[in-house]
């Protein structure tokens, strides 16, 4: 019982970390002009809900502790992302698009933490403290890229936001 408590009281906290990084990312964009829709809101989730989840990861970590983390997480982000979308989009029904955003982050983060752990080989059998700033990093650069694409250029003072947004959350994450 106790593993399954534990396991929601991480998943509590991954979920409130990974809709605060979003939001504050999303937030900084519209406050600098940016017109952030459905879709970028989506993408900038699932970056943060990777980071996230990989800070939140420990070796030799119970799989029934991992296992109620994530399903608490995943309930409660689905949840948010449903007001989010709404508040942004009235008159629409966000559940359907908003549970296939949240069936994509298994995969999703897979394949970030799989690109993390390849690009820094050197890391391997290091304390997670010792791969922080390397996520940190791979989350940066993600982010960046998806706003070049996006907008075609990377806004002003993008990245020093991004990582005083994420340090801070890290922080409150240990």
């Amino acid at each position: 019982m106790w593993k399954f408590i534990k396991g929601i009281s991480k998943g509590n906290k991954l979920a409130t970390h990974s809709s605060k990084i979003c939001m504050d990312i999303i937030n900084f964009l519209i406050r600098n002009g940016y017109d952030v829709r459905m879709p970028d809101t989506a993408a900038i989730f699932k970056e943060s809900y990777s980071l996230c989840l990989f800070i939140s990861m420990r070796p030799n970590q119970n799989p029934d502790i991992f296992g109620s983390m994530i399903v608490q997480a995943n309930s409660i982000l689905q949840d948010w992302l449903v007001k989010v979308f709404k508040s942004s989009y009235q008159g629409y029904d966000f559940v359907d698009a908003v549970k296939g955003v949240i069936d994509s982050l298994p995969g999703y983060s897979d394949a970030w933490i799989s690109d993390l752990t390849k690009n820094n080989q050197d890391k391997m059998g290091q304390s997670l403290d010792q791969w922080v700033p390397a996520a940190v990093s791979h989350f940066i650069i993600n982010v960046e890229h998806w706003a070049d694409i996006r907008f075609g250029h990377s806004p002003k003072n993008f990245a020093p936001t991004i990582t005083a947004i994420i340090v801070d959350h890290i922080r409150q994450m240990q």
